[in-house]
């Protein structure tokens, strides 16, 4: 006998599936690299963008610089369907 199991998930659940999209606007004279949750998103040369996917809800944002400096930021909750925009300039 084989058995077979279905998921049925909540409307609920449904509702926050998805993807938005994370842009690094790079306003640095030097190339900067975006990591979101600890993945690798994107590379932007300098005063140039990027743009990475992501699942809806909340995540860690990085923005690395090749000279070494870092920003962090917190991304409240991504939506679906959203596109936000993380700046990063020199200073």
């Amino acid at each position: 006998l084989a058995a077979f199991f279905v998921l049925i998930a909540s409307p609920a659940a449904l509702a926050q599936q998805g993807y938005g999209k994370i842009v690094l606007e790079n306003n640095m004279s030097v190339t900067v690299d975006l990591w979101v949750d600890g993945n690798y998103g994107c590379r932007a040369l300098a005063h140039l963008t990027c743009v990475t996917q992501a699942l809806t809800g909340y995540h860690a944002l990085k923005a690395v610089a090749t000279d070494g400096r870092s920003l962090d930021q917190i991304l409240e909750n991504l939506q679906q369907g959203e596109v936000y925009t993380f700046r990063v300039w020199e200073g």
